[in-house]
């Protein structure tokens, strides 16, 4: 899946450990609850590794689940997705996701548009887990969050990419005062290259 979906050209170091963090801190989540359906939201959607990786803790688990992402690439466009697939021309998210058509039909809601836009509309009422990796500045973060936050009981999770202070600034002062004003623990998570991660749990 990685090969396909997150080995691309780009000038830092390749890095999918995320699809390791997100498996490993969902899954505790699922077997340390007990609930009947959990929802989970995804904000940068890119070409749908993250998602693709919780579903397949719900799969594993046998945990009914609904995995909302969300972002501004097209999903039904025919496009090129600087992956290894773009030796056969353009193609739809659907068509790069093949492979994992069941795991898509059982599980994930491909929603296009800003996180800003599309969050307001969603008509969840609780969100126990998400992934934040979207925009990584300090209004769309603070956004998010904040709007997730309003959504979650004790326990509940929001784990945040990209966790370093060097390239994201913004980023990280978003994070840090998320969790002090809305009384989040923080764990954090040391990643290759500082592809750092923060895990947080509402208190």
């Amino acid at each position: 899946m990685a090969l396909h979906t997150q080995i691309v050209i780009k000038k830092s170091e390749l890095c999918y450990q995320h699809g390791r963090v997100i498996y490993s801190t969902l899954s505790k989540y699922v077997n340390s609850n007990n609930h009947k359906k959990i929802n989970a939201i995804e904000i940068g959607t890119a070409r749908g590794f993250s998602a693709i990786i919780m579903s397949r803790v719900f799969n594993d688990n046998n945990q009914p689940g609904l995995i909302t992402t969300i972002d501004p690439l097209p999903h039904n466009k025919k496009i090129l997705w600087n992956c290894i697939d773009d030796n056969n021309g353009p193609r739809t998210r659907p068509e790069l996701l093949k492979d994992y058509k069941i795991l898509i039909e059982n599980y994930i809601s491909f929603i296009e548009g800003s996180s800003t836009s599309i969050l307001p509309k969603l008509k969840l009422k609780r969100i126990h887990f998400a992934f934040i990796d979207g925009a990584h500045d300090y209004e769309n973060v603070k956004y998010e969050s904040e709007f997730l936050s309003e959504h979650q009981e004790i326990g509940d999770i929001i784990l945040f990419d990209d966790y370093n202070k060097s390239q994201y600034p913004s980023l990280v002062k978003a994070v840090d005062e998320f969790c002090e004003k809305k009384s989040y623990s923080k764990f954090f998570i040391n990643g290759n290259q500082n592809r750092n991660y923060v895990i947080a749990s509402k208190l």
